[in-house]
């Protein structure tokens, strides 16, 4: 039974939304959703990227661990 987040757990819901920045530090968008393995593991980010204020606006999926 699960009874308490460790100290360094994070609720995957914070993630939702957060921007996401390329190695220059630019926005490229922000978390849409993200996507599990089979085993539960976090394989990749959906990021909404382009457009303005949900006008042609496009998911990407990003590796997690990009």
């Amino acid at each position: 039974m699960f009874t308490a987040l460790a100290r360094d757990d994070m609720l995957v819901s914070c993630l939702i939304g957060q921007p996401v920045v390329n190695e220059a530090g630019e926005k490229i968008g922000d978390v849409d959703d993200l996507i599990m393995d089979n085993q539960g593991r976090l394989s990749a980010a959906l990021i909404e990227v382009g457009g303005f204020i949900g006008v042609e606006e496009k998911l990407v999926a990003i590796p997690f661990n990009s």
